[in-house]
């Protein structure tokens, strides 16, 4: 259960979603690459349907069972306390990637690089945290990450 947990809503909706939707899928059309984003699609939809899927177990049968619901909330806080320093490791290191662009408005500027991590945060705290209940700082989640700039 735990790494099934880790991967699905921790790693590939920040991590995963930083590379494919915010890097990927945004910039390759800005550079002239037209099938990247084309096969990222499909990838999309794979990880939305993990998603519906991960939500099915996670979240509607274990983190509201009527029986068990604060048990199995405290098993997914203490997985994602140790996972997530990782995941926001990882995702501060890729953050240097960017240092090989060259700067374009809307794309590889700080303003852009900052929106698209905060996107990512956001959507994993309104898909994930808020789910079980699970506090966390936006703001300080998205400086770890930004803190990968170069």
């Amino acid at each position: 259960n735990e790494s099934m947990f880790a991967v699905h809503t921790i790693y590939d909706p920040l991590f995963g979603q930083l590379v494919r939707r915010e890097f990927f899928q945004r910039l390759a059309p800005a550079y002239g690459d037209a099938l990247t984003p084309v096969v990222l699609a499909g990838m999309q939809t794979h990880f939305h349907a993990t998603k519906d899927a991960i939500a099915d177990i996670y979240y509607h049968c274990l983190a509201n069972d009527h029986k068990h619901s604060g048990y199995n909330r405290r098993w997914m806080h203490a997985w994602i306390e140790k996972w997530l320093p990782s995941t926001l490791a990882a995702m501060a290191e890729f953050m240097s990637v960017y240092a090989t662009l060259p700067k374009r408005e809307g794309f590889t500027d700080n303003a852009s690089i900052t929106a698209s991590v905060n996107r990512v945060v956001e959507d994993w705290i309104a898909d994930y945290a808020d789910k079980i209940d699970y506090k966390v700082d936006q703001s300080k989640m998205v400086d770890t990450i930004l803190a990968g700039l170069k």
